[in-house]
């Protein structure tokens, strides 16, 4: 039996880059709301809510909680809802003081009056992917700007 390792081709940083813009982009006309993709984050998004009011959400739902808010967000800078834009940052802002609450006696925790808040942001993101002619281009582009964000601190 040999001992050597199957072929596999190597590539460049700027031909895996290349790969991947172009599978994004390939995607991006892609209608969201088609796909049940949608309702399903929608419903998970619901689910982890109610955890966080129970007071039981875990690392995962409070990751998924935090990057959907930060979507809506940009989603209602760059012009989609701008109306709910102060709405859906301040219930970003709870959601990340949850966090600090989680550091300290090991729950996610939010006040009651932050409820309000984070169930407007669930139902305008909602309500953005059920939009017509809402498509994936739109939130890959918002997750690159959230994304270039977190690295800026």
């Amino acid at each position: 039996m040999s001992k050597r390792k199957a072929y596999r081709p190597k590539y460049s940083r700027q031909q895996m880059a290349d790969k991947v813009q172009f599978a994004l982009m390939g995607r991006s006309n892609e209608i969201v709301s088609d796909a049940s993709g949608a309702t399903e984050l929608v419903i998970f998004l619901w689910q982890y809510f109610a955890d966080l009011k129970d007071g039981t959400l875990g690392h995962k739902g409070y990751n998924i909680l935090c990057a959907a808010a930060n979507i809506v967000v940009i989603l209602c800078e760059r012009g989609i809802m701008p109306e709910m834009l102060e709405t859906c940052a301040e219930a970003q802002a709870h959601i990340n003081r949850a966090k600090d609450y989680w550091k300290s006696d090991g729950r996610f925790y939010v006040p009651e009056s932050a409820y309000a808040a984070i169930a407007a942001f669930i139902e305008t993101r909602d309500t953005i992917m059920h939009a017509e002619g809402y498509t994936a281009g739109l939130e890959y582009q918002a997750a690159a700007i959230v994304a270039d964000r977190l690295n800026e601190g």
